[in-house]
Protein backbone atom coordinates (compact mmCIF):
# COMPACT_ATOMS: atom_id res chain seq x y z
CA UNK A 1 0.00 0.00 0.00
CA UNK A 2 1.41 4.16 -1.36
CA UNK A 3 1.97 5.70 2.22
CA UNK A 4 0.23 9.51 1.49
CA UNK A 5 2.13 11.87 1.37
CA UNK A 6 0.27 14.33 -0.51
CA UNK A 7 1.35 13.71 -3.88
CA UNK A 8 -0.02 10.61 -5.04
CA UNK A 9 1.75 8.97 -7.93
CA UNK A 10 -2.04 7.57 -9.01
CA UNK A 11 -2.24 12.18 -9.85
CA UNK A 12 1.01 12.23 -11.60
CA UNK A 13 1.01 9.61 -13.47
CA UNK A 14 -2.81 10.71 -15.02
CA UNK A 15 -1.01 13.86 -15.38
CA UNK A 16 1.10 12.44 -18.15
CA UNK A 17 -2.42 11.49 -19.97
CA UNK A 18 -4.86 14.30 -19.40
CA UNK A 19 -5.08 17.07 -17.25
CA UNK A 20 -6.78 16.59 -13.81
CA UNK A 21 -9.82 18.86 -14.25
CA UNK A 22 -10.53 16.71 -17.74
CA UNK A 23 -10.68 13.60 -16.36
CA UNK A 24 -12.94 14.63 -13.56
CA UNK A 25 -15.68 16.21 -15.61
CA UNK A 26 -15.46 13.19 -18.23
CA UNK A 27 -16.10 11.32 -15.14
CA UNK A 28 -19.25 13.70 -13.71
CA UNK A 29 -16.96 14.36 -10.81
CA UNK A 30 -15.63 17.47 -9.11
CA UNK A 31 -11.77 17.40 -8.94
CA UNK A 32 -11.70 17.10 -5.33
CA UNK A 33 -13.96 13.90 -5.65
CA UNK A 34 -11.35 12.66 -8.45
CA UNK A 35 -8.13 13.11 -6.23
CA UNK A 36 -10.04 11.05 -3.55
CA UNK A 37 -10.30 8.42 -6.23
CA UNK A 38 -7.00 8.96 -6.81
CA UNK A 39 -6.15 8.94 -3.22
CA UNK A 40 -8.12 5.65 -2.48
CA UNK A 41 -6.33 3.64 -5.37
CA UNK A 42 -2.65 4.70 -3.64
CA UNK A 43 -3.97 3.23 -0.76
CA UNK A 44 -5.87 0.59 -2.02
CA UNK A 45 -9.38 1.57 -0.74
CA UNK A 46 -10.88 -0.14 -4.71
CA UNK A 47 -14.54 -0.63 -2.89
CA UNK A 48 -15.05 3.54 -2.42
CA UNK A 49 -13.83 3.87 -6.12
CA UNK A 50 -16.83 3.49 -8.83
CA UNK A 51 -15.82 0.98 -11.24
CA UNK A 52 -15.49 2.93 -14.64
CA UNK A 53 -13.26 5.04 -12.31
CA UNK A 54 -11.55 2.14 -11.16
CA UNK A 55 -11.53 1.00 -14.92
CA UNK A 56 -9.45 4.27 -15.69
CA UNK A 57 -6.69 3.84 -13.37
CA UNK A 58 -5.95 0.45 -13.76
CA UNK A 59 -5.20 1.02 -17.04
CA UNK A 60 -3.12 4.55 -16.21
CA UNK A 61 -1.37 2.21 -13.91
CA UNK A 62 0.07 -0.01 -16.73
CA UNK A 63 1.66 2.83 -18.56
CA UNK A 64 -0.52 2.95 -21.73
CA UNK A 65 0.11 4.44 -24.76
CA UNK A 66 -1.71 7.40 -24.91
CA UNK A 67 -4.08 6.39 -27.84
CA UNK A 68 -5.57 4.04 -25.21
CA UNK A 69 -6.46 6.63 -22.95
CA UNK A 70 -8.06 8.55 -25.54
CA UNK A 71 -10.29 5.77 -26.40
CA UNK A 72 -11.17 4.65 -23.25
CA UNK A 73 -12.64 8.29 -22.06
CA UNK A 74 -14.05 8.51 -25.04
CA UNK A 75 -15.91 5.08 -24.85
CA UNK A 76 -16.16 4.63 -21.24
CA UNK A 77 -16.81 7.75 -19.97
CA UNK A 78 -19.61 9.26 -18.32
CA UNK A 79 -22.17 10.46 -20.23
CA UNK A 80 -23.41 13.98 -20.82
CA UNK A 81 -26.61 15.79 -20.13
CA UNK A 82 -28.49 16.10 -23.08
CA UNK A 83 -29.90 19.65 -22.56
CA UNK A 84 -27.08 20.95 -20.63
CA UNK A 85 -24.14 19.26 -22.29
CA UNK A 86 -22.95 18.74 -18.67
CA UNK A 87 -21.35 15.22 -17.91
CA UNK A 88 -23.99 13.34 -15.32
CA UNK A 89 -22.94 12.97 -11.82
CA UNK A 90 -22.36 9.34 -11.23
CA UNK A 91 -25.02 9.63 -8.08
CA UNK A 92 -27.42 10.68 -11.06
CA UNK A 93 -27.24 7.73 -12.70
CA UNK A 94 -27.57 5.44 -9.41
CA UNK A 95 -30.23 7.50 -8.08
CA UNK A 96 -31.80 6.55 -12.03
CA UNK A 97 -31.33 3.16 -11.29
CA UNK A 98 -32.87 3.44 -8.09
CA UNK A 99 -35.84 4.59 -8.92
CA UNK A 100 -36.51 2.33 -12.15
CA UNK A 101 -36.18 -0.33 -9.62
CA UNK A 102 -38.49 1.14 -6.83
CA UNK A 103 -41.65 1.62 -9.86
CA UNK A 104 -40.37 -2.15 -11.19
CA UNK A 105 -41.33 -2.92 -7.55
CA UNK A 106 -44.41 -0.82 -7.43
CA UNK A 107 -45.56 -2.10 -10.28
CA UNK A 108 -45.18 -5.58 -9.30
CA UNK A 109 -46.69 -5.19 -5.95
CA UNK A 110 -49.95 -3.02 -7.82
CA UNK A 111 -50.41 -6.04 -10.56
CA UNK A 112 -50.41 -8.37 -7.35
CA UNK A 113 -53.19 -6.38 -5.91
CA UNK A 114 -55.30 -6.38 -8.73
CA UNK A 115 -55.14 -10.11 -9.39
CA UNK A 116 -56.34 -10.14 -6.24
CA UNK A 117 -58.95 -7.97 -5.91
CA UNK A 118 -60.05 -9.28 -8.89
CA UNK A 119 -60.10 -13.03 -7.81
CA UNK A 120 -62.18 -11.52 -4.61
CA UNK A 121 -64.46 -9.67 -6.85
CA UNK A 122 -65.37 -12.83 -9.03
CA UNK A 123 -66.10 -15.16 -5.89
CA UNK A 124 -68.21 -12.32 -4.39
CA UNK A 125 -70.26 -12.05 -7.62
CA UNK A 126 -70.53 -15.81 -7.80
CA UNK A 127 -72.16 -15.70 -4.08
CA UNK A 128 -74.40 -12.79 -4.74
CA UNK A 129 -75.83 -14.52 -7.93
CA UNK A 130 -76.56 -17.54 -5.72
CA UNK A 131 -78.39 -15.39 -2.96
CA UNK A 132 -80.39 -13.82 -5.62
CA UNK A 133 -81.33 -16.88 -6.97
CA UNK A 134 -82.36 -18.54 -3.43
CA UNK A 135 -84.14 -15.22 -2.84
CA UNK A 136 -86.54 -15.17 -5.83
CA UNK A 137 -87.67 -18.82 -4.77
CA UNK A 138 -87.80 -17.73 -1.35
CA UNK A 139 -90.34 -14.75 -2.73
CA UNK A 140 -92.23 -17.79 -4.70
CA UNK A 141 -92.42 -19.89 -1.79
CA UNK A 142 -94.09 -16.75 0.22
CA UNK A 143 -96.43 -15.71 -2.02
CA UNK A 144 -97.26 -19.76 -2.77
CA UNK A 145 -98.04 -19.92 1.21
CA UNK A 146 -99.61 -16.88 2.19
CA UNK A 147 -101.14 -18.56 5.45
CA UNK A 148 -98.22 -20.60 6.51
CA UNK A 149 -94.74 -18.53 5.78
CA UNK A 150 -93.05 -16.91 8.85
CA UNK A 151 -90.00 -19.43 7.98
CA UNK A 152 -89.93 -18.13 4.61
CA UNK A 153 -90.07 -14.31 5.61
CA UNK A 154 -87.48 -14.48 8.34
CA UNK A 155 -84.90 -16.52 5.60
CA UNK A 156 -85.99 -13.80 2.68
CA UNK A 157 -84.99 -11.34 5.08
CA UNK A 158 -81.82 -12.84 5.83
CA UNK A 159 -81.06 -13.09 2.46
CA UNK A 160 -81.85 -9.84 1.56
CA UNK A 161 -79.63 -8.34 4.25
CA UNK A 162 -76.78 -10.52 2.98
CA UNK A 163 -77.61 -9.66 -0.59
CA UNK A 164 -77.09 -6.08 0.50
CA UNK A 165 -73.49 -7.35 2.20
CA UNK A 166 -72.49 -8.28 -1.11
CA UNK A 167 -73.18 -5.62 -3.02
CA UNK A 168 -71.67 -3.57 -0.22
CA UNK A 169 -68.38 -5.17 -0.58
CA UNK A 170 -68.48 -5.87 -4.52
CA UNK A 171 -68.88 -1.86 -4.90
CA UNK A 172 -65.95 -1.46 -2.31
CA UNK A 173 -63.85 -4.32 -4.38
CA UNK A 174 -64.53 -2.17 -7.65
CA UNK A 175 -63.68 0.83 -5.72
CA UNK A 176 -60.25 -0.48 -4.70
CA UNK A 177 -59.96 -1.96 -8.28
CA UNK A 178 -60.26 1.49 -9.68
CA UNK A 179 -57.70 2.90 -7.32
CA UNK A 180 -55.40 -0.20 -8.13
CA UNK A 181 -55.33 0.69 -11.98
CA UNK A 182 -55.09 4.10 -11.74
CA UNK A 183 -52.09 3.89 -9.94
CA UNK A 184 -50.69 1.24 -12.01
CA UNK A 185 -51.27 3.26 -15.09
CA UNK A 186 -49.54 6.34 -13.64
CA UNK A 187 -46.88 3.62 -12.34
CA UNK A 188 -46.48 3.03 -15.84
CA UNK A 189 -46.53 6.43 -16.86
CA UNK A 190 -43.50 7.54 -14.91
CA UNK A 191 -41.36 4.54 -15.64
CA UNK A 192 -42.06 5.79 -19.40
CA UNK A 193 -41.01 9.58 -18.40
CA UNK A 194 -38.05 8.04 -16.25
CA UNK A 195 -37.03 5.83 -19.57
CA UNK A 196 -37.68 8.71 -22.05
CA UNK A 197 -35.28 10.81 -19.72
CA UNK A 198 -32.52 8.15 -19.56
CA UNK A 199 -31.90 7.91 -23.34
CA UNK A 200 -31.72 11.33 -22.92
CA UNK A 201 -29.15 11.33 -20.30
CA UNK A 202 -27.15 8.44 -21.53
CA UNK A 203 -26.15 10.73 -24.75
CA UNK A 204 -22.34 10.32 -25.27
CA UNK A 205 -20.24 12.89 -27.26
CA UNK A 206 -16.66 12.37 -28.72
CA UNK A 207 -14.83 15.35 -29.35
CA UNK A 208 -11.34 15.15 -32.11
CA UNK A 209 -9.73 18.03 -33.02
CA UNK A 210 -6.56 16.95 -34.63
CA UNK A 211 -5.29 17.40 -38.33
CA UNK A 212 -6.76 20.27 -39.10
CA UNK A 213 -9.87 18.21 -38.38
CA UNK A 214 -12.82 18.54 -36.04
CA UNK A 215 -15.23 16.10 -35.64
CA UNK A 216 -18.06 15.32 -32.99
CA UNK A 217 -19.49 12.09 -32.55
CA UNK A 218 -23.13 12.12 -30.29
CA UNK A 219 -24.69 8.28 -29.99
CA UNK A 220 -28.42 8.02 -28.55
CA UNK A 221 -30.66 5.87 -28.54
CA UNK A 222 -29.01 3.25 -31.29
CA UNK A 223 -28.00 6.30 -33.49
CA UNK A 224 -24.90 8.81 -33.81
CA UNK A 225 -24.37 12.22 -35.06
CA UNK A 226 -21.19 12.61 -36.81
CA UNK A 227 -20.15 16.29 -37.53
CA UNK A 228 -17.19 17.95 -38.76
CA UNK A 229 -15.13 21.42 -39.86
CA UNK A 230 -12.30 22.05 -41.04
CA UNK A 231 -9.66 24.03 -39.08
CA UNK A 232 -7.20 25.48 -41.82
CA UNK A 233 -6.77 29.06 -42.10
CA UNK A 234 -6.93 28.88 -45.66
CA UNK A 235 -11.01 29.40 -47.09
CA UNK A 236 -11.78 26.36 -49.16
CA UNK A 237 -14.97 26.26 -51.03
CA UNK A 238 -17.68 23.79 -51.21
CA UNK A 239 -14.91 21.35 -49.43
CA UNK A 240 -16.38 17.37 -50.22
CA UNK A 241 -17.02 15.97 -47.44
CA UNK A 242 -17.80 11.62 -46.59
CA UNK A 243 -18.15 9.49 -44.06
CA UNK A 244 -17.30 6.08 -44.33
CA UNK A 245 -18.58 3.14 -41.47
CA UNK A 246 -15.15 0.90 -41.04
CA UNK A 247 -15.71 -2.39 -38.93
CA UNK A 248 -11.86 -3.28 -38.04
CA UNK A 249 -11.46 -7.27 -39.11
CA UNK A 250 -8.11 -9.57 -38.67
CA UNK A 251 -8.18 -9.76 -42.36
CA UNK A 252 -8.35 -5.76 -42.47
CA UNK A 253 -10.69 -3.06 -42.65
CA UNK A 254 -14.55 -3.72 -43.70
CA UNK A 255 -16.34 -0.32 -45.25
CA UNK A 256 -19.77 -1.21 -44.30
CA UNK A 257 -21.39 1.68 -45.77
CA UNK A 258 -20.90 5.37 -46.69
CA UNK A 259 -22.57 8.67 -45.81
CA UNK A 260 -22.36 12.12 -47.63
CA UNK A 261 -24.09 14.59 -45.99
CA UNK A 262 -26.79 16.76 -47.97
CA UNK A 263 -25.74 20.19 -49.58
CA UNK A 264 -25.10 23.15 -46.64
CA UNK A 265 -25.03 20.56 -44.15
CA UNK A 266 -21.72 19.51 -42.21
CA UNK A 267 -23.30 16.30 -40.58
CA UNK A 268 -24.22 12.76 -41.41
CA UNK A 269 -26.69 10.32 -39.67
CA UNK A 270 -25.65 6.96 -38.81
CA UNK A 271 -29.21 5.03 -37.87
CA UNK A 272 -29.04 1.65 -39.81
CA UNK A 273 -26.82 -0.26 -38.36
CA UNK A 274 -27.28 -2.43 -34.92
CA UNK A 275 -25.89 -0.59 -31.84
CA UNK A 276 -23.19 -1.60 -29.37
CA UNK A 277 -20.78 -2.60 -32.30
CA UNK A 278 -17.00 -1.65 -32.01
CA UNK A 279 -16.77 0.43 -35.20
CA UNK A 280 -14.77 3.43 -36.17
CA UNK A 281 -16.12 5.97 -38.60
CA UNK A 282 -13.55 8.06 -40.49
CA UNK A 283 -14.12 11.51 -42.17
CA UNK A 284 -12.65 12.47 -45.39
CA UNK A 285 -12.47 15.95 -46.85
CA UNK A 286 -11.80 16.00 -50.73
CA UNK A 287 -11.22 19.38 -53.06
CA UNK A 288 -10.99 19.36 -56.41
CA UNK A 289 -10.03 15.42 -56.30
CA UNK A 290 -7.38 15.61 -53.38
CA UNK A 291 -7.93 14.58 -50.17
CA UNK A 292 -7.11 17.69 -47.98
CA UNK A 293 -7.79 15.69 -44.68
CA UNK A 294 -8.94 12.78 -43.33
CA UNK A 295 -9.20 11.24 -39.65
CA UNK A 296 -10.54 7.63 -38.21
CA UNK A 297 -12.34 7.62 -34.76
CA UNK A 298 -14.28 5.44 -32.39
CA UNK A 299 -17.89 5.45 -33.32
CA UNK A 300 -20.51 5.83 -30.33
CA UNK A 301 -23.69 4.20 -31.34
CA UNK A 302 -25.65 2.97 -27.98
Amino acid sequence: MCESTGQSPMKERVKKYVPISNAADRFGVSRPTFYLFMQNFDEERFEEIPDNVREFLDLISTDPQPEEVKVFLTVKGTPKDAESGKPIKIKDLQDDYVEREAIFREMSSLKAMVDKTEHQRHITMMKLKNNEDETVMIRRLIEDNPDDNAEYKMRFASLEKRNDSLKADLAELDRQMTIAQKQLYDQERRLQKNEESRKLRTRMESWTDDDGLMTLCVGNDGRSMVIFQLLSDETVENPGFSVSLIMETPSGNMVLGRYVPDEGKNFVLIDDVLPNLRLKYEVRCEYQGNTLVSGRYNLLLR
